[in-house]
């Protein structure tokens, strides 16, 4: 290079990546000196990423369900890049995509759901079963009174009939009985 001359670099990144088996980028790299055979100053350099494989795919849903009301399915990987998920829910071709969705099940009965969840460079499946019941879940809150630290609690029965419940619900000798109407 001449006294005085400077030099200059330019990094050129192409866009968009291509996406394959690995995802690809190319820059260009050129340096502009004091210099007549300027074709000599100018290289370009391809970047390869390859994708993360998926690891610990797990999947899940909050059932047992009422006939009627949806299920929340979802699913997790513990490690994995671009990840796609596509559910197979277990009964004729129904499917769909995506780590978290709600499905409404047509009929009482337990359903083994597939998740497949996909990447360039790997595929994984899971399942998780649903249960589908013909009564709702019942949330019961538990009063208790005059205790300084809480015993062991045992529900011993539950009676439903018309639009009331009778839980029993006992600890050592004492017998707690707790009636709601619903």
């Amino acid at each position: 290079m001449a006294a005085g001359a400077t030099a200059e670099i330019d990094l050129v990144a192409t866009a968009p990546l291509t996406r394959g088996l690995v995802l690809t980028n190319t820059a260009g790299v050129t340096a502009k000196v004091f210099d007549p055979g300027l074709d000599n100053n100018i290289s370009s350099v391809t970047i390869t990423v390859v994708e993360v494989p998926i690891t610990g795919l797990q999947a899940f849903n909050d059932s047992p369900t009422a006939i009627g009301d949806p299920t929340a399915l979802w699913a997790t990987v513990v490690a994995g890049t671009n990840v796609t998920y596509e559910w197979s829910l277990g009964y004729g071709t129904a499917q769909d995509t995506g780590d978290a969705i709600m499905h409404t099940y047509p009929s009482i009965g337990e359903y083994t759901a597939i998740v497949t969840a996909a990447n360039s460079v790997s595929v994984m499946t899971a399942t998780t079963t649903i249960s589908i019941t013909d009564f709702p879940r019942l949330y019961l809150p538990v009063v208790m009174r005059d205790y300084v630290t809480a015993p062991d609690l045992v529900v011993e029965q539950i009676t439903a009939s018309g639009n009331s419940v009778q839980v029993v619900i006992a600890t050592r000798a004492i017998r707690l009985w707790r009636t709601s109407s619903g």
